[in-house]
């Protein structure tokens, strides 16, 4: 129950940020950590988008991950 939760959050989130700040023909991998199913959803949210744009800033540096 717990992880199908999680699972369903971070799906929630991708859906709403990787239109926004993932780059295009980029795969993303999310994986659930202890607290995904629990941590407050603005928090998540938050969380996220500060990982996508920071790899959206190294892709675009030339920096990515290969």
């Amino acid at each position: 129950v717990i992880r199908n939760r999680a699972k369903r959050r971070l799906r929630a989130a991708s859906h709403q940020l990787l239109p926004l700040h993932g780059v295009p023909g980029v795969d993303y991998v999310f994986i659930a950590r202890l607290d995904t199913a629990t941590i407050g959803w603005q928090r998540l949210l938050d969380d996220m988008e500060s990982a996508l744009i920071s790899l959206a800033n190294q892709f675009s540096a030339g920096t990515g991950p290969t």
